[in-house]
């Protein structure tokens, strides 16, 4: 069997749910106390449509380098698909919400069963903002000392 000193995981899909695009629509209507409704499949869809539109992808090119290209590449495609600016300000911030970005169900016992045998652990992400306040708000993290677990860098696409 080989042996590892350490385990490098991505963070989003891999150990926190990574919702798709209904999803979102859904929460970032829900913290404005809209309900789920015919009206979120409507905006996913115009969402979907524009998605390869080529203003867009250009400015989504390097949306994960910084939060201000990510909020600027998000804002023209939610102004393109016709979002409100209510709903499209919740939508850029929803990612950023510790209850919507839980960690899977197998997430623990593997981090568990890792530090059993001495391995270490790091979470890599090209994320556009820091997540350590995330992690910190996982409701089961704590068992692992929420410091020294995770070693976050938010990597730059070259």
């Amino acid at each position: 069997m080989t042996a590892f000193d350490a385990v490098i995981f991505d963070w989003s899909g891999t150990l926190v749910h990574d919702p798709p695009l209904r999803e979102r629509v859904a929460a970032a209507a829900a913290r404005l106390g809209r309900p789920d409704s015919p009206e979120t499949d409507r905006i996913r869809a115009a969402l979907s449509r524009h998605e390869n539109d080529p203003d867009i992808t250009a400015a989504q090119r390097d949306a994960d380098t910084s939060s201000a290209k990510y909020y600027a590449a998000e804002a023209l495609h939610f102004d393109r698909a016709g979002l409100d600016d209510e709903l499209a300000e919740s939508l850029l911030h929803v990612d950023e919400d510790p209850a919507f970005r839980l960690l899977y169900p197998d997430v623990l016992p593997a981090l568990r069963r890792l530090k059993e045998l001495g391995c270490r652990t790091m979470v890599l992400s090209d994320i556009y903002f820091d997540i350590r306040p995330l992690l910190k708000e996982q409701p089961r993290l704590p068992a692992f000392g929420r410091r020294g677990l995770f070693l976050v860098e938010n990597l730059v696409r070259e």
